[in-house]
């Protein structure tokens, strides 16, 4: 997001991928991010540096590729944002429709642990003074 912002008000490619680079608090990928960087101010273009470090997916490397060989990055990078914003909405549907059942199934055990745990005594004091 950061990236694509930073295209959209013209910055470089290299510069505009250092810059975000900023805000990313993954080691491994500031790491292999630091080497893409480095290709990249070599003169290898960024679809070829990318591809080298296997960070993107297939089919991001390839947007890069169009990318690189129209000069547009803008539009792709949105494109991009757009695919990883949808990866990311399905992922976390995924992760919802699992979880909410199981914390379903907890409260209400809970819920009748302590129903049970109020009205069991009362019982017993029926049975009792009979």
């Amino acid at each position: 997001m950061s990236l694509n912002i930073l295209l959209k008000i013209n910055y470089k490619f290299q510069d505009a991928l250092k810059s975000s680079k900023i805000i990313i608090t993954n080691q491994y990928l500031n790491y292999k991010l630091d080497f893409v960087i480095a290709d990249i101010k070599n003169g290898v273009s960024a679809y070829q540096a990318f591809q080298n470090y296997q960070l993107l997916d297939p089919l991001i490397t390839r947007l890069l590729y169009t990318a690189t060989k129209t000069d547009n990055y803008t539009s792709i990078s949105s494109k991009i944002e757009n695919i990883y914003y949808k990866h990311f909405t399905q992922s976390l549907d995924k992760m919802i429709r699992y979880i909410l059942p199981i914390s379903l199934t907890i409260a209400f055990s809970i819920i009748l642990w302590i129903i049970l745990a109020i009205m069991l005594p009362t019982l017993n004091m029926g049975i009792i003074l009979k």
